[in-house]
């Protein structure tokens, strides 16, 4: 058994190693993203670039941060708890495309308004 486990861990480190070697930039890649927000017929876009933070988001910081939390998927992210939104229809549709650490990222979500955009992914599309 233990000869098993040592094979394994071997064969995964070579697996990896080669990967690695295969590619060596999107192993060192950090995260970049297309975001946008849909509401009323207008859409706004931003990017945002992660490790290093940066882009066109009015912070890149808080909303890398955030993303860092969910493996850089929005669809993961934690909603905030004890926030009240009211019942108002105006929907809003937040999409995200790009790549987070070499994994590709595609999101696209619906919600009633910008108030619950906002518990479902706190800074991440708050521009």
């Amino acid at each position: 058994m233990r000869i098993m486990r040592i094979v394994a861990l071997a064969l995964a480190t070579a697996l990896l190693s080669t990967l690695l070697a295969a590619n060596p930039a999107a192993a060192a890649a950090g995260a970049e993203y297309k975001l946008s927000i849909t509401q009323r017929g207008a859409t706004r876009t931003v990017t945002l670039t992660c490790a290093p933070d940066g882009g066109t988001h009015p912070n890149p910081v808080a909303a890398c941060a955030r993303l860092a939390t969910a493996w850089g998927d929005p669809a993961l992210i934690t909603p905030k708890s004890g926030v009240f939104c009211i019942a108002l229809w105006d929907p809003v549709t937040a999409n995200a495309t790009g790549v987070y650490f070499g994994r590709p990222i595609s999101y696209t979500r619906t919600f009633s308004n910008m108030c619950w955009l906002g518990v479902a992914t706190w800074e991440v599309f708050a521009f």
